[in-house]
């Protein structure tokens, strides 16, 4: 029986995934005694702070940026690896697919393909 009944409104138009963190148990406890108190989700807050921190960092990391540092780091480290390159790209791939990225792979391998093709004509 929940004595302490929260709020919990689940929009069925956004799409959500889970996201486990480990947080100190100071700051659970905090977070749980105020969310009882003012009778709101852990994930109410938590969203509310990850929607503000997103807002700020998009000013600074559009989008485009990073998924051009993201694909420049993998092409750093595939050259560091010496991988086979269609057998990095394959790896490259399931990692992102695994990471819910999937949907930037083509993006990230045309940049990756950019960057090899210009080391290549040197």
């Amino acid at each position: 029986m929940n004595i302490l009944k929260r709020k919990a409104r689940i929009s069925s138009l956004i799409t959500t995934e889970f996201l486990g963190a480990n947080i100190p148990k100071n700051l659970i406890d905090y977070l749980t005694i105020y969310c009882d108190a003012h009778t709101i989700t852990k994930s109410f807050v938590l969203k509310t702070l990850v929607q503000e921190w997103v807002d700020s960092m998009q000013v600074t990391f559009p989008k485009e940026t990073l998924i051009e540092n993201v694909a420049l780091l993998a092409f750093k480290s595939w050259k560091e690896s010496k991988k086979h390159y269609s057998k990095f790209i394959l790896n490259l791939e399931s990692e992102l697919q695994r990471k819910g990225l999937g949907e930037y792979a083509s993006k990230i391998i045309e940049i990756i393909e950019n960057e090899k093709d210009k080391g290549e004509n040197k």
